[in-house]
This record gives C-alpha cells, structure tokens and sequence, in this order.
C-alpha cells in the first residue's frame, strides 16, 4: 500500500509545475479542526509545496496537542487570547456540556455569546500585532486557506492582499458557511446544524428547525460580522470591506466530510468534499507504548473519548461512577478512557490516559468499539477503521452527528438524560453482540474506501486550479444577492395573497351587488303590484 501513495504523490508532483506557497489559518477551537488543517497541510508538503500553518491560539486549550510532522510544515504559533478570560469561559463551558439543555435555553445562548466574543476578542488580538500583519504580507503567499468559525482568517488574507483563497470547513458545511454562501437550506429535511434531528424530521421538528433557520442569519451578523467589521475598520482601514461580502465570493469551499455518510442536501458546485483525508490510505504503524503492553493482555479493547474540548474530568461525580461500574462489568475487556486529571479510582481493566493515538487504536483488530461524544473526527476514524459507536451527545454538531450514526445503523446513541449503568451496560453488550452494526458499517467502509477520486487529489487539483484562475464569479449563486424577502418568495406569496383576498372582495362585492339588485327589483316589482291592487 506505501508504493501505491508513493505513486499517487509522485504523479501529482508530475503534474503541478509550480510549487505553491499556502497559508492555513487555524484557530485551536478543537482537537478536530486541527488535526484536518494539519492532514491538509501535510498533503500539501507531501506534494512539494511550502506550507505555513498559523495555529492561532484564540482558546488557550493547553491540553489540545497535535503533532504536525514540523519537517515538512513550518506551523507558526500565534498566541492570541487572555488567560482570564478563557478560564472563565472554560469553567463556564464545562457545566454547560454536561447539562440537557434546550438551544432556547438561557445557557445555551451564553454559551454561543462566550464563544463568539473568544474569537472576535482574538482577533482584535491579531490585528494589533504589528509584526505579525507585516510578515503576513511580506510572505507573499499564493494561495490561503480560511477557518469556518468566524470571519477574521478573510479579513487577514484581504488584508495581507493574498491573491486567492479556500474556506475549510473541518466538518460538514456549516449553517454559518451555508448562509453566507448562498447555499439552499430547506428546513423540512435539512436539520440546522445544533438541532437535534435528522432529515426525516417529525412536525414539531420542522417547526423548530424553521424557527431556528430564520434567526441564525442574525445571530451570526449579531455575534460575528457587526463586531469584526469593526474591529477591521478600526484596526485595519477605516474603508475595509464588510467581511460578510468577501465571505460570499469566496472562490471555493472545502469541507470535511463526504456524500456517502452524510445527509443529502442542496449543494453548490464550489462545495469540494474532503472526507477520509489522511484516513484512506492508513497502513498502520506499531503502537507506543503503554497502549501496546497494555493491549497483548485483552482480547477486546474499547475507546472511551470526550474528545478535546469537554474535559472529562468536569463531569458529574455520578457520571464518572456509572462509567466505572459500568465498565468493570466487563472484566475480560480492557477500556482505554481518555482523561486529563488524576482523580479517579479506577478498576483494573480501565486504563486512564491523557492522550490516545486514536486512529491507530481504532484500527487495531482487538478494538472493537469507542464510546465518544459525536465528534466529526471521531465519527470519520471509526467509519475508516470500520469499528462501531455508541455516541453520548454533549453540545454542538453533536446530536446531528448521532443522528447520522443512527440512521446508517453503525451505533446507539444514549442521551445525556438517560445516561445510566443499565443503559450504558446494555448499550455496550448490543453494539457487541448484535451483527447488524458490524455488517452495516463495514458496508459504509467497502462503499468509501472504493470511492473513484481520493480525497489528496481533489484537494491538490482543485487548489492547483484555483492559483492559476485565482477567482471563479461564476460559482457564485445569485442567491447571495437576494434580500430576505426575494429569496423566501415573500413578495410573490404577498402578492398572490393580495390578489386572491381582492378577487374573493370583488367577488363577494359583485355577488352582493346582484343579491341587492335581485332583492330590491323584486321589493319594486311587489309594490306596484300592491298598487295595481
């Protein structure tokens, strides 16, 4: 299999005659995001071009490492954020992942306020950096890469005049990308990316999916673009560009997923999927130790993962418990459970572990499950390793992503309310036991590994493509042009409204008329009779 990406990476380097110099912006937001930018970055290099890879620490996640292989990458760390404020947002985060709570809820609008002010306060942080926006521009790149969390990466690449551009989206399209791009949305069957639902949606679900899909535009123009353009304005040039425009010309997109594994939904063609990049072509590679000497004592092993951004160890005290019942019942399989502190008591077949090569265990042949929060990256791993889930939503993406595991039948979702030793036990001896989630997702697996253009070439083809076109205008919907009002047909659903209520007038009017007319001929025509009489 080495020989084969050997090939496909020497032809590709055949076939480009220009080595490129790309930037990639990378807010730390999420172990997710950044192991996506770093298997771009890393393909690129592979193929010969100059990478830089700004890691923008707009969180402070000192727990967040990901190892990009610096040989061939050059990564930039840019400190941008205050420690008093993260911590607070931390703390505050950290009670909010681990409560059932509504999208309506109090919290949860705060939550989405705390993170949205981290970003726009990091990037007041960037543009204030002298030397940073000088060495932008002086690095003359010819093609850069935009984070999809908020609008400052566009604002930084218009301001450093970087010729061209890609927005990466390290998940599905975003409803923040999707808006801004001009993308179609129905919300009957395309579910708003925090909701909790699928594309068969139930009444009440389209009605919360409708409510929600026309107040998001202004949440993101309240939260992001009003207090960014002006940060940009004040920084940068009093005339910069809104960011909401530049967003909507953007050349192309990439995302982070693929047609096969998520819902179907209206696309645009400078939509590009990357999905199962750096994942396809895995060969395996030993594993580090404890993980090895730990695995040759089992015969089963199991992941456990919260993932990077809800720490673990800020869960409620009767969630770590039934976790570790749970778990001991098991006794014959050995649970890998990701944890940063080192508070837990913890039965002789767990192993706690602040760190993970997850790929590389969810391909080994004794790992027969994870039980993670529904992170994208995750889902994406165990779909390559073609391992079964049980997904415990916490926040965000999270529901929608155990959505999809339920509809293709990989996994169990239990919820953050039902979460019990006897749930999770059963939960845990089904996706085990039963045949249908092994079969189904080594289906999903067949059908993506045999997949006709890998993910490596769209990227370098299409990026290739782009530097030397620099803009393509005409992937632009004109949709992005639209008002509210013209998108939704509202004019015309007025009009004919109108125009039905003053046919049904005259209508109603001419019907009156005849009945006043019929009635009072008929009055005359009995009064002169009277007369006659």
């Amino acid at each position: 299999m080495n020989w084969k990406k050997a090939v496909f990476f020497l032809s590709v380097i055949c076939t480009f005659s220009n080595a490129y110099k790309i930037a990639i912006f990378t807010p730390d937001v999420s172990a997710s995001q950044l192991i996506f930018n770093k298997r771009v970055a890393e393909t690129f290099a592979k193929a010969g071009h100059e990478v830089k890879m700004f890691r923008i620490r707009a969180m402070g996640y000192k727990h967040i490492e990901v190892h990009v292989n610096q040989k061939l990458v050059n990564v930039a760390d840019v400190i941008a954020y205050s420690d008093e404020n993260f911590d607070a947002f931390h703390k505050a985060q950290g009670d909010y992942y681990f409560s059932e709570l509504s999208v309506f809820s109090t919290k949860s609008r705060q939550a989405y306020q705390r993170f949205a002010d981290l970003l726009t306060n990091s990037c007041s942080e960037l543009l204030q950096m002298t030397s940073f926006m000088l060495s932008l521009k002086e690095e003359n790149f010819d093609i850069a890469f935009a984070a999809s969390t908020d609008y400052c990466s566009i604002g930084l690449i218009h301001a450093s005049k970087i010729p061209t551009w890609i927005w990466l989206d390290s998940g599905p399209l975003t409803d923040f990308v999707a808006e801004n791009i001009g993308v179609s949305s129905p919300p009957s069957f395309v579910p708003l990316e925090f909701a909790d639902s699928g594309d068969k949606m139930t009444f009440m679900q389209r009605c919360f999916n409708l409510v929600l899909r026309g107040s998001f535009p202004f949440f993101f123009d309240r939260a992001y673009a009003l207090p960014q353009n002006e940060i940009f304005k004040k920084y940068v040039d009093y005339d910069f560009p809104d960011l909401r425009d530049l967003a909507k010309n953007v050349p192309l997109v990439m995302t982070n997923t693929h047609e096969f594994y998520d819902f179907q939904r209206p696309t645009l063609s400078k939509i590009i999927n990357l999905g199962g990049l750096g994942l396809s072509n895995f060969t395996g590679s030993p594993l580090p130790e404890p993980f090895k000497n730990l695995i040759d004592k089992y015969d089963t092993v199991i992941l456990f993962s919260f993932g990077t951004v809800a720490d673990a160890s800020q869960m409620p005290k009767e969630w770590k418990e039934t976790l570790l019942k749970t778990f001991s019942k098991f006794s014959n399989i050995l649970f890998i459970f990701r944890y940063l502190e080192a508070d837990l008591k913890v039965p002789e077949n767990v192993h706690l572990t602040k760190w993970m090569p997850q790929f590389e265990l969810l391909n080994h042949p004794k790992t027969k499950l994870i039980i993670f929060q529904g992170g994208y990256n995750t889902f994406q791993e165990a779909i390559y390793a073609s391992k079964p889930m049980v997904v415990i939503p916490l926040f965000g993406d999270q529901k929608r992503n155990a959505n999809l595991i339920k509809k293709f039948g990989i996994g169990m979702r239990l919820d953050k309310s039902n979460l019990n030793e006897d749930s999770l036990f059963k939960a845990i001896k089904l996706v085990l036991e039963s045949p249908n989630y092994s079969s189904n997702i080594a289906k999903l697996n067949a059908i993506v590994s045999q997949k006709p253009f890998s993910a490596e070439e769209k990227l370098l083809k299409w990026t290739d493509f782009l530097v030397q076109i620099k803009n393509i205008p005409n992937l632009t919907p004109i949709t992005v042009e639209m008002s509210f009002i013209e998108y939704h047909n509202l004019d015309v659903f007025g009009f004919c409204i109108l125009t039905f209520i003053a046919i049904f007038w005259l209508l109603l009017s001419f019907v009156n008329f005849v009945r006043q007319t019929f009635f009072s001929m008929k009055h005359q025509k009995e009064e002169r009779h009277e007369k006659n009489e």
